[in-house]
């Protein structure tokens, strides 16, 4: 195989995109890969934190997320029954103009994928992998529709249930349970009852009556509302027909009836909305390694993390930003860039996978522990007011415009 150097992209969901328009930017010739057909309407309401909205003003498409999105400012904690146990910043002292956005998923995935046409890069779309063979100068590709593709680097951007992983470690561990089966739901602005106002700015966590749920504004002035999202303890994984079942509105709301006893809006938001999902919450338990040769993992195939993290979308980003780097720089040895990213990375994605496990294990609590977090909770926020930095505060450039890894079990510091 000749230069230029070519990358492929199995996945073209949030890494898979990201990191295609910073391989273009430095002039690699890349291309995606997706499963799935492309379609709309799908996914519900996700934040992007600060160190997440970093990358995509990288990318040159912070304005158009922002725009497209709501700035939260805070979180803030209450009771089921309105008491305010405290709030945090959503940034840091570091970076006090850095807010988080939240978005409707299925706007960020358009944004993203706007962005490839723009830039002229291919999307094959209803591509089911089949496997990959790779030799000392590529990987090749091989698709159940007969197709095949080839490229001197590959990349498995493919998700928690990701194909490339199987290539990378045949005998990798499977997703884990957390034995936590999350809800959510949508709610339009012209749905939302005049009486239940919400602070455009701030996403509200409800601790209490041993049970979680959270919410937040959405969208633009003109395509937005309020996105919640719970979370329920169950033994087992569901099936798809019980996830089916319980994503009917009708039927969520019954399974939520300790609702009504919640404070100001939260009953509100559950009558109205008018598109529900319900799915088991995984994460996945460390991997020997993220690479085999010249086929790596980036995002959810790497290091899937639970959404009690917040951290999903914004760390698979910021994958993107660092392999997309390396990469560049290790143009005749792909499996070098491998290695660095995963020797750079891996400190970081896994303390923010503990994260999401202690914060889903606060979540999945009996009466009398709730009652107890919510009686020492005001003392947590105060003492882990910035507790939070490490997170947020990941800039991986410095104020000369260059990158720095240092490596130190936390990711790129700038």
């Amino acid at each position: 195989m000749q230069h230029p150097f070519r990358v492929l992209v199995i996945g073209a969901g949030i890494a898979g995109p990201a990191l295609a328009l910073l391989l273009h930017k430095a002039g690699v010739e890349v291309e995606l890969h997706e499963a799935y057909p492309q379609s709309g309407g799908a996914g519900g309401v996700l934040t992007l934190a600060p160190n997440g909205m970093h990358v995509l003003r990288e990318l040159g498409l912070g304005d158009r997320v922002t725009a497209s999105g709501c700035a939260i400012a805070q979180f803030e904690f209450r009771t089921h029954k309105g008491r305010r146990l405290g709030a945090m910043s959503y940034g840091t002292p570091a970076h006090p103009n850095d807010v988080a956005i939240s978005i409707a998923r299925e706007t960020l995935h358009f944004i993203l994928l706007e962005a490839l046409r723009d830039a002229g890069i291919a999307v094959h779309w209803n591509r089911q992998l089949e496997r990959i063979e790779q030799d000392a100068q590529g990987a090749t590709a091989f698709f159940g529709d007969g197709t095949r593709d080839s490229g001197h680097a590959l990349v498995g951007a493919d998700g928690i249930r990701s194909r490339v992983r199987e290539h990378v470690l045949p005998d990798a561990p499977k997703p884990s349970f957390t034995g936590l089966v999350g809800y959510g739901g949508v709610v339009p602005r012209e749905a939302m009852d005049a009486d239940d106002a919400i602070d455009s700015d701030l996403m509200t966590l409800c601790f209490g009556n041993a049970r979680f749920l959270g919410y937040a504004p959405y969208g633009d002035a003109k395509d937005g509302g309020m996105g919640w999202w719970s979370a329920l303890p169950s033994a087992a994984p569901l099936d798809a027909d019980t996830l089916r079942t319980l994503g009917d509105a009708a039927n969520l709301r019954r399974l939520l009836e300790t609702g009504r006893g919640w404070f100001g809006p939260v009953p509100g938001l559950l009558e109205h909305t008018i598109r529900c999902l319900a799915f088991n919450l995984f994460d996945m338990p460390s991997l020997p390694r993220w690479s085999r040769e010249r086929v790596g993992l980036i995002g959810d195939a790497a290091h899937a993390m639970s959404p009690h993290s917040g951290q999903g979308a914004s760390m698979a980003l910021e994958d993107a930003l660092v392999l997309g780097t390396v990469l560049q720089h290790h143009r005749d040895a792909p499996q070098q860039a491998f290695a660095e990213f995963e020797r750079v990375r891996r400190g970081r994605v896994e303390r923010a996978i503990a994260l999401g496990r202690r914060s889903g294990d606060a979540k999945n609590k009996g009466a009398l522990a709730a009652w107890l977090q919510t009686r020492l909770m005001p003392l947590f926020l105060h003492l882990g007011r910035h507790s939070m930095d490490w997170i947020y505060d990941y800039r991986p450039r410095n104020d000369s415009g260059s990158r720095v890894f240092a490596g130190d079990g936390l990711g790129p510091t700038a």
